[in-house]
């Protein structure tokens, strides 16, 4: 793990291109405990900021147990699954370059905001295992 990493700088990793983008193969907001979202944040060629989001309600809590995240990245589309079901796709600011793989708990922050006293600390997170595959020919 690089240092910029492990002090929560991921946006100091150095990129190959004169814009950033962030694939969120999986969030999850602690208060929405049966919802998770699969989401591409990129800039478009003349640097306007762009996102694109899938929301997935389920019938479970998915904190309870281990489920399985997938994201099928190829040159002119992207796909998001949870155990199976279809969250997301896109076609529009598909990255072509790698990107650094990140797991993280991340706590308050703009989108779900500042934690408060419904909050419970300590937080967990578990992961059992992460693959990665690539084609012959991408990247």
């Amino acid at each position: 793990m690089s240092q910029a990493v492990a002090e929560g700088k991921e946006r100091l990793i150095p990129e190959e291109r004169p814009w950033y983008s962030e694939i969120d193969i999986m969030e999850f907001l602690g208060h929405e405990p049966n919802i998770l979202y699969g989401t591409l944040h990129y800039y478009t060629f003349d640097g306007q900021k762009k996102s694109t989001s899938g929301k997935w309600t389920g019938n479970v809590d998915y904190s309870k147990d281990f489920h399985l995240y997938v994201t099928e990245w190829e040159p002119d589309s992207m796909r998001w699954y949870i155990d199976g079901n279809l969250i997301h796709t896109s076609v529009v600011g598909i990255p072509h370059t790698p990107h650094y793989l990140i797991l993280n708990t991340a706590v308050g922050g703009a989108w779900p905001g500042n934690p408060d006293s419904t909050t419970q600390f300590p937080q967990y997170h578990d992961i059992d295992y992460v693959r990665v595959y690539q084609r012959p020919g991408y990247f």
